[in-house]
């Protein structure tokens, strides 16, 4: 474990404590049965500066820990991030002024990289920490490296293949211990006038609607406008425009950063800004008691969740969950239900079935047996929506499920719906 007594972003010392999800695993581990007893559990603890307002872990587990070979989050697996990422490479086309050299760092399975080949990229070079997804993506073909992006990295490598015309870093500031170390290295590789897209989630929106599902152990920081622009600047950095991006990550912001020297437009670029943080503002963001009140409307949500599945079991029905991201492993976790609540899971990822969903011992099973046509009866008469952020694609994907009479659970809002 790593402890820090500062905040990550401007140093600050007034940190509170916001949020305690209790002892946690790595949600993006899934594991075998015979190593159920095996998990580790961390403290999910988060707290609040009062300078910047980012949300962060200040004792956090070793990215080695979390980042490893079992790592069972796959980019390509899902249709809706994979259409997310061709958009994004597309809108990137059209800002460089030249389209020689890319770096995306965390790549994952090399979708992001064939995305911007396939607009004119000439190299694509990936970044990527967990070895069985750089292992995904050079089987297919990309120039992958196994390695957490840093500012030592970036040194090493502009000298052997040059700086890069643009840098992404989608959701990758949540998940390094030290986020001004992958700035610093973005900094250093960036050509004069390039540009880096940077996606993280939006501590307004996860505020706003208590999505504290998105919080779990490798998720160290959730961002707030004003943190992201001290850290920009501290480096060397400036944020050029903002947008809101309300799926398929659940609300994030996407920021658009270049050389601090070489930004053009100030006055328009400080008006973005400030429009974001005054709805960060208007959410309550930088007041402590708003603040302190996550804590509670996430216990309010954990009770509504608990009593509903507990009279559907009383009622005699069984529950299943459609889909396994790391998200469920942590609002499961935290409602204490375990495989006598909700039967087992359905997904769609080779990568996932036949593993548990650790701490909770649930199973997740191919999600081809849920529609078998074989089938009688269904398999649980409610389908609790793990990928709620992706509530349309779920209504569609299991009309079949609705229309013979089976209900949808909406964990984020705890509705039932058919």
């Amino acid at each position: 474990m790593i402890r820090r007594n500062n905040c990550a972003t401007c140093n600050g010392t007034r940190l509170h404590k916001i949020i305690d999800l209790g002892m946690m695993p790595n949600a993006n581990n899934l594991v075998a049965k015979e190593d159920l007893s095996k998990v580790k559990l961390y403290p999910l603890e988060y707290y609040w500066c009062a300078n910047c307002n980012l949300l962060q872990q200040i004792e956090m587990a070793d990215k080695e820990d979390l980042f490893n070979s079992n790592y069972t989050y796959i980019t390509g697996v899902s249709k809706t991030i994979v259409e997310h990422y061709k958009k994004l490479a597309f809108t990137i086309s059209k800002k460089v002024n030249a389209k020689d050299f890319a770096i995306v760092i965390a790549s994952n399975d090399g979708t992001e990289i064939e995305s911007l080949t396939s607009v004119g990229f000439g190299r694509v070079i990936g970044v990527e920490p967990s070895s069985n997804l750089a292992d995904i993506s050079k089987q297919k073909g990309n120039e992958t490296i196994n390695a957490f992006f840093s500012e030592e990295l970036a040194t090493e490598l502009v000298p052997k293949y040059g700086k890069a015309d643009v840098i992404i870093a989608n959701n990758v500031l949540a998940h390094v211990p030290n986020p001004k170390d992958v700035l610093l290295g973005i900094k250093k590789m960036l050509k004069t006038d390039g540009c880096a897209s940077i996606e993280v989630h939006w501590l307004r929106s996860l505020v706003k609607d208590v999505e504290i599902d998105t919080l779990y152990a490798e998720h160290y920081f959730v961002w707030t406008v004003r943190a992201m622009n001290i850290l920009a600047s501290s480096c060397g950095l400036a944020i050029e425009d903002i947008e809101f991006l309300p799926s398929p990550q659940a609300g994030s912001l996407r920021y658009w950063l270049r050389h601090s020297e070489t930004l053009v437009n100030r006055s328009a670029t400080e008006q973005v800004i400030q429009t974001f943080i005054s709805q960060e503002i208007e959410e309550g963001i930088q007041n402590l008691d708003r603040m302190l009140q996550l804590n509670t409307n996430a216990n309010i949500r954990k009770e509504k969740l608990v009593k509903l599945v507990k009279q559907i079991r009383k009622d005699g029905k069984e529950i299943a969950l459609w889909t396994a991201p790391a998200k469920m492993s942590t609002i499961l976790n935290f409602c204490n239900f375990t495989s006598d609540d909700i039967k087992c899971a359905y997904d769609g990822s080779r990568y996932k079935m036949n593993k548990y969903i650790p701490k909770a011992n649930i199973p997740v099973l191919d999600e081809a047996l849920l529609r078998d046509d074989k089938l009688e009866t269904l398999p649980a008469e409610y389908m609790i929506i793990g990928a709620w952020n992706l509530m349309d694609l779920a209504k569609e994907k299991l009309n079949w499920y609705i229309l013979r009479g089976g209900l949808l659970i909406n964990p984020l809002t705890v509705e039932v719906f058919s």
